[in-house]
């Protein structure tokens, strides 16, 4: 396990929020460069990758290898996204078009975009992440097993529980003073009690996805089709929350 200073997965994500954050000035010493929107959900992204390292150091996990290797296989699946959309957008997956085009445009708060990207990288890559890193041993699992890498997959939801306040008071707030006075009004614990059982259950839906994708796999010879048909539900299904996030039938003005 690498460590967080040097991680390059951590130090990837840093230097795009630095440039995206507009806090890098361009070359020759020129101004610096229009804030990106993506910084907000790779900010936050970056935070919760910081927490998971340490909590792998600490050895809270029951299989911290396997869960580093999950975490940056994970985090391969958002870069892999992003670079295709960078050099062409059509390249890049439905659901990750659907967040990324969102920063393109004005009158998108900032909690819209975090819930855009989040939408993505786990109702959609975590499944896909999971299925590759399980599926070598998936068969060989005995039921103990299975439990223990469940059990791990759980406790992720606690160390985003934790980083869910230092997210709201580091990158929402500055983005969205309002919240402050949902703070005031729901209560602060409440609020961030809200938003780490939605990902919880969003999680644990992520779970029950990856393991019938596996379970697929030796179901019938015709696994592969069935597969397929099953990742576009997936997808379909990821679109249509990405929609009632960005308040379908809005129309926000592009930059």
């Amino acid at each position: 396990m690498d460590d967080p200073k040097t991680d390059p997965t951590v130090l990837r994500m840093r230097s795009l929020v630095d440039q995206w954050s507009g806090t890098v000035k361009g070359e020759h010493g020129f101004p610096r460069q229009p804030e990106d929107h993506r910084v907000i959900f790779l900010h936050c992204y970056l935070m919760m990758t910081l927490n998971m390292l340490a909590a792998i150091e600490r050895e809270e996990f029951q299989d911290p290898a396997w869960v580093d290797r999950l975490l940056h296989i994970f985090s391969r699946y958002y870069f892999t996204a992003l670079d295709a959309f960078d050099q062409d957008p059509t390249a890049a997956s439905p659901v990750w078009q659907l967040a990324f085009e969102a920063a393109r445009h004005k009158g998108i708060l900032a909690l819209q975009h975090l819930l855009l990207g989040v939408n993505a990288h786990i109702n959609f890559d975590l499944i896909m992440a999971l299925e590759e890193i399980l599926e070598p041993e998936w068969a060989s699992l005995t039921e103990a097993q299975r439990t223990m890498r469940y059990n791990d997959h759980c406790h992720v939801n606690r160390v985003i529980s934790s980083t869910v306040d230092a997210v709201e008071k580091e990158v929402i707030d500055p983005e969205m003073p309002v919240m402050r006075v949902v703070d005031a009004i729901v209560g602060h614990a409440l609020e961030d009690a809200m938003v780490s059982d939605l990902l919880g259950f969003w999680r644990e839906i992520v779970w029950h996805h990856a393991t019938h994708l596996l379970e697929t796999r030796h179901a019938s010879p015709d696994w592969r089709e069935e597969r397929e048909k099953l990742v576009r539900h997936y997808e379909k299904e990821v679109l249509e929350i990405g929609e009632v996030i960005q308040l379908r039938g809005f129309k926000p003005q592009r930059e």
